[in-house]
């Protein structure tokens, strides 16, 4: 294969129809400065190998190549997706009939909540994570996000559990980054 060779273009950006294009392009996504550090990890091969194996999995996922490699998290060797992507995945199933995010109680009773309707299913799903269950879980004031950003990660939580619980057939058993940032 030549590195001159016309890579297909579509309205969602390239059309990959190659491993030899796919390592074309991680190359040239290595190259840049917008490569996250977690693909950048290991000698030239296994960055350009991280770099393919994330779009593979972002494609299987509905992503794009450059959405995968926003969205896409690797932790601890695990593929993940960020939380504003796993909406953005459940959105573009076109099956969100409606989606609820909100905060109930004060202080140490503060609890996020997650509702997500989903189209041709009778009740809507409805998951909380709070206070108490992030202090039951050790992670409550850990260092890092939880610390800089605790609502968030409480929304974050709350909303990986509703979307992978309502959208199982669609995100194919992947879990949040969030989650997975605080598994051992």
């Amino acid at each position: 294969m030549t590195d001159n060779k016309p890579v297909p273009v579509s309205e969602r950006g390239l059309v990959l129809t190659s491993l030899e294009e796919m390592q074309r392009f991680a190359k040239l996504v290595l190259a840049s400065n917008m490569t996250p550090k977690h693909y950048t990890q290991g000698n030239p091969a296994q960055q350009i190998a991280n770099v393919c194996v994330a779009i593979q999995y972002g494609l299987e996922l509905g992503f794009t190549p450059m959405q995968s490699l926003q969205g896409v998290a690797v932790i601890n060797g695990k593929p993940t997706v960020y939380g504003d992507s796993m909406l953005a995945l459940c959105y573009a199933s076109g099956l969100i009939e409606s989606f609820v995010e909100k905060f109930e109680g004060k202080g140490e009773d503060t609890i996020a909540i997650c509702t997500v309707a989903r189209k041709g299913v009778a009740e809507p799903i409805t998951r909380r994570f709070g206070i108490k269950n992030a202090k039951l879980a050790g992670l409550w004031g850990k260092a890092g996000p939880w610390k800089q950003y605790p609502d968030r990660m409480l929304q974050m939580r709350a909303r990986g559990f509703a979307l992978r619980d309502a959208f199982a057939d669609y995100l194919r058993g992947v879990i949040s980054a969030e989650e997975a940032q605080d598994y051992p």
